[in-house]
């Protein structure tokens, strides 16, 4: 449960720093903070180009990986638990 949350606080934090650089990006129309002289540019070159056009992408869908991942085994121990307790049923315990 708590590394469901934590999971889930991760992949939230990427899409708040995708909304943060929506809205501060100098000349977009979504532009709603004005970052100053530099603002985004030091992002807009390399190698900093790679933190939002490959890193948040590759976390967010490490993200979706690591939850499917975690109901798979939340799932598998549901299972495993009621069939023990079907089979203890079944011989008598």
């Amino acid at each position: 449960m708590i590394a469901k949350a934590w999971n889930w606080f991760g992949a939230l934090d990427l899409f708040a720093a995708i909304i943060f650089g929506l809205t501060s990006a100098e000349g977009s129309p979504l532009q709603m903070f004005h970052a100053g002289i530099l603002g985004p540019l030091p992002v807009q070159t390399l190698p900093f180009a790679l933190i939002p056009t490959v890193l948040v992408p590759l976390f967010l869908i490490l993200h979706g990986i690591i939850y499917a991942q975690l109901n798979r085994q939340a799932s598998l121990s549901e299972s495993g638990t009621r069939d023990a307790a079907t089979a203890a049923t079944a011989f008598g315990r």
